[in-house]
């Protein structure tokens, strides 16, 4: 069974998240290449909480790439957003 294609107004709402947090995310990011060793990285998950917009949920935080999987309320989809040393950017999941 195909998946039902993102709405281009969700993917417009999912660019406007990236727009808004990927400052945060590349401290974040910083952040985590110094500290992985010693940190948690669900503790990450708690900054990002906070300044997601409202609709976004974060399901999980991932360690390689760092990033987290999210979900939009009402489409049923996981996408994941991801920052590397040289490109910041989500894909769909599921």
């Amino acid at each position: 069974m195909p998946l039902e294609p993102t709405p281009a107004d969700l993917k417009a709402k999912i660019n406007a998240m990236l727009d808004a947090i990927a400052p945060l995310m590349a401290s974040l990011y910083a952040r985590w290449q110094d500290e992985r060793d010693y940190e948690d990285i669900d503790e990450y998950a708690v900054p990002i909480r906070k300044h997601l917009p409202e609709g976004f949920s974060l399901s999980q935080m991932h360690r390689r790439p760092f990033g987290f999987s999210f979900v939009c309320v009402g489409f049923d989809a996981e996408y994941q957003f991801s920052v590397t040393a040289r490109a910041v950017g989500w894909k769909r999941k599921t």
